[in-house]
């Protein structure tokens, strides 16, 4: 077996075994949950000078995507753009 090959078997495992979320709120907390993580990775990486690794760069970004998506500017107003604003700067900030 190659290594390519078991990487993608863990990684169908590991998407089979993700919980179902139920609640639009459980998605905002998983999002940010799976964005903090991958920031934590780039920090540590770039802590370490080592190359920061694309798949959580694209991670962080789609999270930062599907956060900003979530928002209701029109019932959150002036709120809600601070919110999106943050998500932005954490991205930028943080890597």
């Amino acid at each position: 077996m190659t290594a390519s090959i078991a990487r993608s078997r863990y990684k169908q495992m590991d998407a089979a075994a993700a919980p179902e979320i139920e609640s639009p709120y459980k998605v905002v907390l998983v999002t940010l949950t799976e964005l903090d993580k991958s920031l934590a990775v780039l920090v540590n990486a770039k802590v370490n000078d080592r190359r920061l690794p694309d798949d959580h760069i694209n991670r962080c970004f789609t999270a930062i995507y599907i956060l900003q998506s979530s928002l209701d500017f029109e019932k959150g107003g002036a709120n809600w753009r601070t919110v999106c604003s943050k998500f932005t700067n954490i991205a930028v900030f943080r890597f």
